[in-house]
């Protein structure tokens, strides 16, 4: 069988068993890879490759631990609250729309229906200013 193939049936039984809630997200981590790698003709190997694959985890895996620790003690700090209150002093009640949308796309926002030119078409300038909206011709 061809292994692509397999490695998105493994995906996908994956997804199915944690979304129906037949196994937990650790437990369907475990026994969907081991079940396909045994399919897969991969038994004899697969010890050895459950290893090679914690050891080359295991140092970005602590990594993260450690960021999402130092950032939820930072948090409760209120290390960031200045920079929170600053942003929203600039921005308003909505930092995300009024702000990042006005000033990152000028020309096009998947937020307002409008894109970019369709592939076939020929290039269009843009017309959007960053203070307004505007429209594309």
């Amino acid at each position: 069988m061809n292994l692509s193939l397999l490695g998105f049936s493994a995906l996908a039984v994956f997804m199915a068993l944690v979304l129906s809630r037949r196994l937990s997200a650790v437990a369907a981590l475990i026994l969907v890879p081991i079940v396909f790698g045994l399919i897969a003709g991969f038994g004899a190997g697969l010890g050895e490759m459950m290893i090679e694959g914690v050891t080359e985890v295991a140092p970005t895996a602590l990594m993260l631990i450690f960021a999402l620790l130092y950032f939820a003690v930072m948090i409760e700090a209120g290390l960031f609250e200045p920079l929170v209150r600053k942003i929203l002093q600039v921005t308003g009640d909505d930092p995300v729309g009024s702000w990042w949308a006005a000033r990152s796309w000028p020309c096009w926002s998947p937020w307002t229906g409008t894109g970019p030119p369709a592939p076939s078409s020929p290039s269009r300038p843009c017309t959007r200013s960053i203070a307004g909206w505007g429209s594309i011709p």
